[in-house]
């Protein structure tokens, strides 16, 4: 999507894409190339690929899935997010539990 309106605003790309459980958006202003915008989709497929819990495939689900049957190698991205999500876990007076996986779905069968 090109806007070029002459409403004063700079021009910009858009693209939408859905992955990791959500629907992302992407508006690049002044500018019309897309292969920014493609360059951005290729980054956001290689984060699915690491920290998505909405994909069999990613580094994050053969964590959960080998848990306790055998180690799993991951990226050091997705070791350090584990690792500052268990620290802020663990923190006193933390409302977080990463522990936990996502509870839109599920939110219906506890009501």
């Amino acid at each position: 999507m090109y806007n070029t309106e002459g409403s004063g605003e700079l021009p910009y790309i858009k693209r939408v894409i859905h992955l990791m459980g959500a629907t992302i958006a992407i508006s690049l202003a002044d500018s019309e190339d897309p292969s920014l915008l493609d360059a951005v989709e290729e980054r956001l497929h290689t984060y699915n690929m690491r920290f998505s819990a909405n994909d069999a495939r990613s580094e994050l689900m053969q964590v959960n899935l080998q848990a306790g049957l055998a180690p799993v190698t991951v990226h050091p991205e997705l070791f350090e997010l584990i690792q500052l999500g268990r620290t802020h876990s663990l923190a006193p007076g933390s409302h977080l539990n990463i522990a936990i996986g996502t509870l839109g779905p599920n939110l219906a069968d506890w009501l």
